[in-house]
């Protein structure tokens, strides 16, 4: 059936285009939707349903379908008559078809093409579905590719720099001072020893994809606990209600970004006090979790900092893959600011 819409659309029998919520055209196929304004412009823009934003907004509302049969359309040339017909679609935009009337005026022959064009527009709708959960399985293989590469800086990467950095010392005072280069020896064995079991754990967590399934809020209060019982710091965290019971890939790319930020201030900060705040805030485009994390400690210069900072890249990674954003402030003597956003899905917003 996929093969009979290609062809159509190819041979100029049919015409299909996509709008979003906003009826700004998102796609248009077909020498018989050249009557419709480019992608990106407002499907009544132009001259066949200017003035029915309200009649299509209805249309929307409504999850229902139209015909305009018999339409003339001047820009297909050749006194072409067609039949258009336009259906909300599961995506909450519009699904727009438009048939070629080769002079079937009958209304049997009507009411078959308005049939027809509503299973056509189904059908079409259901390979762009298919392909999009292609791409979906696509970007869950990419995020979990950035999963095992933080995994590999959080433990083979961080135990091999310190193993380099104590060899370095041991070849440094092995001549003049031999039993701390023996003790330094020792350390080193520790090291690799710590390293090799923390791989150990992140490979058999790789393996099982064994997520505890917390919330949001959950999530974070445990990462300060583990905090607190590790460092003498004050930790506060502002985290309004909605927020506290996040769950979903928004959640977990969350406190997967703070778990690496508090990684970072325990070992770099030296900070006394950790500030984290978490809301869910509007904007034009939509709802969306914000997250800022706070620190009082010596801070930083950006540009100090390779360009290719695992750490960093990680969550910055974190935030892209999710369709958000990140960004970190900082001045040497004056602590680390971090925030995180990314939009969210109402399915994301769950009760306990």
């Amino acid at each position: 059936m996929e093969e009979d819409v290609a062809l159509a659309l190819a041979n100029g029998h049919i015409g299909f285009a996509r709008t979003d919520a906003r009826l700004r055209v998102l796609a248009r196929e077909g020498r018989l939707s050249q009557w419709l304004p480019e992608v990106g412009a407002n499907c009544c823009e132009c001259a066949l349903l200017f003035g029915m934003e309200d009649e299509l907004r209805i249309l929307l509302g409504n999850r229902s379908a139209f015909t305009l049969p018999g339409v003339h359309v001047p820009e297909l040339g050749d006194g072409l008559r067609a039949n258009i017909v336009i259906q909300a679609n599961a995506q909450h935009g519009l699904s727009i078809l438009t048939m070629a009337d080769y002079g079937a005026g009958e209304i049997e022959n009507l009411l078959t093409a308005e049939r027809r064009a509503k299973q056509m527009a189904d059908e079409k709708l259901l390979v762009e579905t298919q392909r999009a959960n292609v791409q979906t399985r696509i970007n869950a293989i990419t995020q979990e590719r950035a999963r095992i590469a933080r995994d590999l800086h959080d433990t083979l990467v961080q135990a091999m720099v310190a193993v380099l950095a104590n060899l370095r010392l041991v070849l440094k005072v092995m001549d003049a001072d031999p039993q701390r280069a023996i003790s330094e020896l020792g350390a080193t064995e520790r090291l690799a020893r710590e390293g090799l079991e923390s791989a150990r754990v992140a490979l058999a967590q790789i393996r099982s994809n064994d997520i505890p399934p917390l919330t949001l809020g959950a999530s974070i209060r445990a990462l300060l606990e583990q905090l607190r019982a590790r460092l003498e710091i004050e930790v506060t965290l502002d985290m309004q209600p909605e927020a506290d019971d996040l769950t979903g890939l928004v959640a977990e790319g969350l406190s997967r970004v703070a778990e690496e930020a508090l990684r970072n201030t325990e070992r770099h900060a030296r900070a006394h006090l950790v500030q984290i705040e978490v809301r869910l805030v509007e904007r034009p485009e939509g709802r969306y979790a914000l997250m800022r994390l706070s620190d009082d400690g010596i801070g930083f210069d950006p540009s100090d900092l390779p360009s290719l900072h695992f750490g960093l890249l990680g969550m910055s990674e974190q935030m892209d893959l999710l369709g958000g954003r990140m960004s970190i402030e900082s001045v040497k003597g004056k602590g680390v600011e971090l925030s995180a956003e990314a939009p969210l899905l109402n399915m994301e917003i769950e009760r306990g």
